[in-house]
Formats: structure tokens, C-alpha cells, sequence
């Protein structure tokens, strides 16, 4: 019965606060048989002191009995909550190295994904700033292949690296398309190309700065987030980078 309650108690809460409470009710179930045993041998001295030597002899040795069950069942339940102890020790440890593993995991993941934004935004404003010297020389221009190619490299492997689920990582593949497509058109439209330029740089913000601050709370707080959690942390980093480009690309989904 005490090992059900123990077993109950161990599945409730924290390892570090299990492990207090586990002690306290050690201390008190300890305290509780010595109290007992006490009164037991209390009441049989008593009784024993009214009879015969031989009786006396008979209760002593059922009162020893009795103080050694109780013992007996004392180290077993001591027993049972110790390896209940150990077994949760272990898979807090197991749960908090895959936890490591994993924060460790996504930093490399948004070292990479920040790399790629810097070869994406250098590639197509080198390209725009070739375009629009011609453009205001009057002199024709003709997208190269090759130049083409390493814009779409860099934005295939920015799609390849992001969360198809998140509005950020929709929102800036969509960008990244209307801004590519804005670059190879004949009819470049400058205004244009600097708007989605801006929207990029603040998507690619709000991206690097919600995913760092996600890492550092499941590293603090040993689990991973769920997805309102993360949601939330996305848009408040989005409001506080830029609420006016947060709004607008909100009323433009």
C-alpha cells in the first residue's frame, strides 16, 4: 500500500521537488512507526508487569515481533522509493541530453539558414545594383545565366531550410519570389525591388531573432516548446523589430 502511494506521489511533480518531498514523508512514516512501537511496548510492559514472569516473557517476545514487522516493512518501502528514485533520475538525464542535443541541433541550423540570407541578399543586390547602372545609362541588359542560377540556388536552399509552417517562412518565400521575378523582368521597377528588399531583411530578422530566443528557453526550460508557445515568441519579435511591416504583411495574408 505504501509503495502505491509512494509510486503516485514520484509521478506528480519535478524529480528535485519529488526527491524533498520523498524524504519528508520518509522521516515522518520513520517517526510515525518508532511512536507506535513505543506505545505497543508501552501497553504490553504494563500488561506484563500484572502477570507472570512467564507471561511477561510471552508479550516481550510478541512485542520484539511485532517492532521487527514494522521495521521490515519500513526498509521496504525505503527500498521501493530509492529505486523509484534512481529510475527517474535516469530519464531526467536521458530527457535533458536529447533536450541538449537538439537546441545544439537547431543553433547550427540557424547558423546556416543566417549564412544563406547573407549570400541571398549580397547575390541579388549585387545583380539589381548591374541592372539599374545600365538602366539609368541607357544601356540594355541581359540577365546571364549563370547569375540567374546562383539567385536560384540561394533561394532553393533558404526554401530547403525553413519551416514551411510558420507566416515568417511563407511570407519571405513569397517575397523572395516576387523579388526575383522583379529582378529578371525587363521592366525592373526600382521602387518596387526596394520595398520587397526591406521586407526580406525584416522577415530574415524576425526569423534569426524568434528561433535564438526559442533555443534559449527549451534550453533553460529542459523540454520543447508547443506551438502557440513558439507562435507567440515569433510574433512578439515581430512587433518589436517593426509593428508597421508586422501589419502589413498581416492584412496582405
Amino acid at each position: 500500500m505504501f509503495g502505491d502511494i509512494f509510486i503516485r506521489v514520484l509521478n506528480s511533480g519535478g524529480s528535485a521537488s519529488q526527491s524533498n518531498l520523498i524524504a519528508i514523508i520518509v522521516a515522518v512514516i520513520a517517526a510515525c512507526a518508532a511512536i507506535i512501537a513505543a506505545i505497543i511496548s508501552a501497553y504490553f510492559s504494563y500488561k506484563a508487569s500484572t502477570k507472570s514472569s512467564k507471561a511477561s516473557g510471552e508479550v516481550n517476545k510478541e512485542v520484539a515481533n511485532m517492532n521487527n514487522e514494522v521495521n521490515k516493512k519500513i526498509a521496504n518501502v525505503s527500498a521501493e522509493i530509492q529505486k523509484e528514485i534512481a529510475s527517474i533520475n535516469v530519464n531526467a538525464l536521458d530527457k535533458q541530453r536529447i533536450n541538449e542535443t537538439i537546441s545544439i541541433q537547431r543553433m547550427e541550423w540557424v547558423n546556416k539558414l543566417r549564412d544563406m540570407f547573407v549570400i541571398f541578399n549580397k547575390i541579388t543586390h549585387t545583380y539589381s545594383m548591374v541592372k539599374f547602372t545600365h538602366y539609368f545609362k541607357g544601356i540594355d541588359f541581359k540577365t546571364k545565366i549563370d547569375d540567374y542560377q546562383e539567385i536560384i540556388s540561394a533561394q532553393d536552399n533558404i526554401k530547403l531550410l525553413l519551416n514551411p509552417n510558420e507566416w515568417t517562412s511563407i511570407k519571405l518565400e513569397e517575397t523572395m519570389e516576387k523579388l526575383v521575378l522583379n529582378l529578371i523582368n525587363q521592366d525592373t521597377n526600382k521602387k518596387e525591388y526596394d520595398e520587397l528588399r526591406q521586407k526580406i531583411q525584416y522577415l530574415e530578422q524576425v526569423i534569426l531573432k524568434a528561433e535564438w530566443k526559442r533555443t534559449v528557453r527549451e534550453i533553460e526550460e529542459g523540454r520543447p516548446l508547443n506551438r502557440i508557445e513558439v507562435e507567440k515568441i515569433f510574433e512578439d519579435c515581430a512587433i518589436n523589430i517593426s509593428e508597421e511591416l508586422f501589419l502589413e504583411l498581416n492584412i496582405e495574408q
